[in-house]
């Protein structure tokens, strides 16, 4: 019996329940509180039933107090770390595989992307200017960040969160019937580190009436339930934090960096070494630490290719 293939599914965004049945398209610019659905009820009138059509707010960012401590189970660099590769992205993965887009007041739009309601942002010391701790009666910590530059950009938000669901197969089984423990919503940071330079993580809003919620600020209907929490030329921004961990970068010394250290070099520009009745060309003799390398460099006369370039856009 052929055993079948282990795999994963990635998912760009996740609904369940009536989020599912918004009408409201992300980034449409029509101004409205909270996100709203027709849902009918049928009422008994004299024995007669009638139904009813009552449209039904439902609950956002701006509903949204804090966020449980349980409902991140994994994030990386590890807290505390000391020595994280700076040239992986930072993220934080949550058990709940719809939590990330549960609140956000639309749909996706019309390319199929839909913005999470939260952001993970990763920042120096000295992008940071004011740090509150948090509340005895269960206000949020609020963390204050000096130029909108060092957060990331929200209107592309729906790029650095997806859901990964563990032996995927949609021909198979719907995704109804999927296990919750073999799926996992994940949130990145948009952000290129640096070496050796101390960062902390912080998971924000990314809609302005979450951002007042958090912050226990009046939040008057008037605010659109998709207006950004910043702006991208905005200074000294105060958000509300759900989540926060801190680290430190170590030297560039990963696989990636290491590789980018090698040269290719044509052989017949290294010293030649005499291993038989020909002359073969192999590295310098201090590399050659056995005679089974030697046997192998009789039967090559080249043992690098042509040095290949590759380009990453910074």
């Amino acid at each position: 019996m052929t055993q079948p293939v282990a795999g994963y599914g990635f998912l760009p965004w996740l609904r369940r329940g009536l989020a599912g049945q918004i009408s409201r398209p992300d980034g449409d610019p029509g101004p409205a509180p909270r996100a709203v659905v027709d849902v009918t009820v049928v009422v008994d009138a004299a024995g007669e039933e009638r139904p009813l059509g009552i449209p039904l707010p439902l609950l956002g960012p701006g509903e949204v107090a804090g966020l449980d401590p349980r409902a991140v189970i994994r994030v990386a660099p590890k807290p505390g770390e000391l020595d994280a590769e700076p040239n992986e992205l930072p993220m934080a993965e949550f058990a709940e595989s719809d939590l990330l887009w549960r609140y956000t007041p639309a749909v996706a739009d019309a390319s199929g992307r839909l913005r999470p309601w939260l952001v993970l942002a990763v920042l120096r010391d000295e992008e940071i200017t004011g740090l509150e701790p948090a509340g005895a009666d269960g206000r949020l910590p609020v963390i204050t960040i000096a130029n909108a530059r060092a957060l990331p950009r929200l209107d592309q938000s729906w790029a650095w969160a997806h859901v990964q669901v563990d032996g995927f197969q949609p021909a198979v089984e719907p995704l109804s019937t999927v296990h919750p423990h073999r799926q996992r919503a994940r949130l990145l940071a948009p952000r290129r580190l640096a070496p050796k330079t101390p960062y902390t993580a912080v998971l924000v809003p990314a809609f302005e009436r979450g951002r007042r919620a958090g912050l226990r600020e009046p939040t008057p209907d008037a605010v659109d339930a998709l207006a950004a929490a910043w702006q991208p030329d905005a200074t000294e921004i105060r958000l509300p934090v759900y989540h926060r961990w801190s680290f430190q970068t170590g030297e560039q010394a990963d696989f990636e960096q290491l590789a980018r250290r090698l040269v290719g070099r044509p052989a017949d520009q290294l010293s030649p070494v005499w291993t038989s009745r020909r002359n073969t060309y192999v590295p310098h003799p201090s590399r050659v630490t056995s005679s089974r390398h030697r046997v192998m460099a009789r039967s090559r006369q080249r043992l690098y290719p042509e040095p290949a370039v590759v380009s990453i856009t910074a």
